[in-house]
């Protein structure tokens, strides 16, 4: 079902009594909703059915709404539905611990039908604007891959092409000799083999990652220059690499390919604003005890102070609207904190390579070794 045809968002209601369920069904009506009297119960929905927002009591026996957060926060398929407590806990230590588990928001009881009818629509705004920009993202992201697959396919497809051409005009003319003939299938076989490999590369990127797995970061790396390639050519960026060949990282591998074509994609769009004869992207890796250290900077010229500190805020950003509405740098923090266990910042840099000074941002990400 596409975004158009979603008529009704689903709201999962967690309470055990089972007045305050009639009262928020009552109020709910223009939304599906599915109810659960215990926090078991709202974990095994959660992981049944497509939940947009969860409104969850906190005072309930057994297992209490902040252990339910904590539960969900914690496993991938339910990690980023929204939260709203409603509880008759008002201290500033119950409301504190709230938005510490994940919740998104926090409603009093009693609550005033037209307060929570508002707080609920502002999420599902949030999560209906969410997923507009995945599709987008996958429509930009799609036709990015297929330019890549074109551009690494055409130059093995002429080799081919004409290694077979020269083989049959020779074959025609009674030239062919063995020698010739063994180095022809070489050179196709080899080329075969590149084709294959750059289909593997965007087929495992395009996997998702259901678990952690070890693997190494070098090849990451190159596997995500792969896929940018056509991109780095055309924009004549030049990559200077520093990496650290024994980094094993445990964690969502395509996960962190993503973050780093994000990050890349910001460098690339204020890169092409400047002299494409001194366009650059540094890349490098390191260990430092027990975190793997990666830094991706560039010579575009900095981040505005104004928009630094909110770089990784969701919906921010300085590109036009039809563009996309500034979530890829947001996503690329919540995998990399929330999913991954790491961190990421970012700041202005100046620095001097082959005898010049630049300016530029610097993005650095830390994540625990595998």
């Amino acid at each position: 079902m596409n975004l158009n045809e979603r008529k009704k968002q689903t709201i999962l209601v967690v309470d055990d009594n089972k007045i305050n369920i009639d009262i928020l069904l009552d109020l709910l009506k223009g939304y599906d909703v599915i109810t659960a009297l215990n926090g078991q119960m709202a974990i095994d929905i959660a992981l049944e059915e497509n939940i947009d927002l969860i409104l969850l009591d906190i005072m309930m026996p057994n297992m209490d709404g902040y252990e339910v957060c904590q539960r969900l926060k914690a496993i991938k398929m339910t990690k980023n539905i929204p939260i709203i407590f409603l509880t008759a806990k008002i201290d500033e230590d119950s409301i504190e611990k709230a938005y510490n588990m994940g919740g998104t928001d926090y409603v009093t009881k009693p609550f005033k039908p037209k307060e929570l009818l508002s707080r609920v629509k502002k999420e599902l705004k949030i999560q209906n604007l969410i997923h507009k920009e995945i599709e987008h993202n996958k429509h930009i992201a799609l036709k990015e891959l297929l330019c890549n697959i074109a551009h690494q396919w055409r130059q093995p497809l002429s080799v081919i092409s004409a290694v077979s051409s020269g083989m049959q005009m020779k074959k025609n003319n009674n030239i062919l000799l063995d020698d010739d003939f063994n180095k022809c299938c070489e050179s196709i076989n080899e080329n075969v083999l590149y084709l294959s490999k750059v289909i593997d590369n965007f087929r495992n990127f395009l996997q998702d990652d259901n678990e952690k797995l070890i693997f190494n970061l070098t090849d990451n790396i190159n596997s995500f220059l792969n896929i940018v390639d056509v991109i780095i050519k055309s924009n004549n960026i030049n990559i200077v690499l520093n990496l650290q060949d024994d980094i094993q990282i445990n964690g969502y591998q395509n996960g962190l390919t993503q973050c780093l074509i994000n990050i890349f994609n910001n460098s690339n769009d204020v890169l092409e604003k400047i002299d494409e004869d001194n366009r650059y992207l540094f890349l490098s890796t390191s260990k430092d005890n027990d975190k793997v250290i990666i830094k991706i900077k560039d010579n575009a010229g900095g981040i505005s102070v104004d928009i630094l500190s909110k770089i990784f805020e969701p919906y921010f950003t300085t590109k036009h609207q039809a563009q996309g509405i500034g979530l890829s740098l947001h996503t690329t923090y919540n995998l990399i904190v929330n999913n991954m266990n790491g961190t990421i910042d970012v700041k202005n840099v100046n620095y001097e390579y082959n005898n010049q000074n630049h300016t530029g941002a610097e993005f650095i990400i830390t994540l625990p070794i595998g």
